[in-house]
C-alpha cells in the first residue's frame, strides 16, 4: 500500500533577550513538500479517523498524511476489516 505523506522540516532558531543571552530553539513546520512511503497494512499500528488530524502509526511512529492519501488508505483498511480493529471509540 502506498501512501504520501507530509514532509515536517525543522529549524533552528535564535534569539537575544533583553539580558544579551542568546537562546537557541528548534521549530517544526510543514514546508509543502510530500514524501512516498510503501507499507504493509499490517504494520499500521493507529489510524486517525477524524479529517482534521489525519495522523497514521506504523511501528512507533506517526506520519501526517495528505488528504488524499488519507482518504484512499481509510477505503482500504476499511476494505480489509483492519480500520474496525484500530477503533478505540466507544462502543454505544
Amino acid at each position: 500500500m502506498k501512501i504520501q505523506v507530509r514532509k515536517i522540516a525543522e529549524k533552528t532558531v535564535e534569539w537575544k533577550d533583553n539580558l544579551g543571552k542568546i537562546h537557541k530553539e528548534k521549530v517544526q513546520y510543514e514546508n509543502g513538500y510530500v514524501e512516498e512511503m510503501e507499507i504493509n497494512p499490517k504494520d499500521i499500528s493507529a489510524f486517525s479517523t477524524m479529517k482534521s488530524i489525519r495522523l497514521i502509526g506504523i511501528g512507533k511512529n506517526l506520519y501526517p498524511l495528505t488528504l488524499k492519501s488519507w482518504k484512499q488508505a481509510k477505503k482500504e483498511l476499511a476494505k480489509t476489516d483492519i480500520l474496525q480493529k484500530l477503533n478505540y471509540s466507544k462502543a454505544s
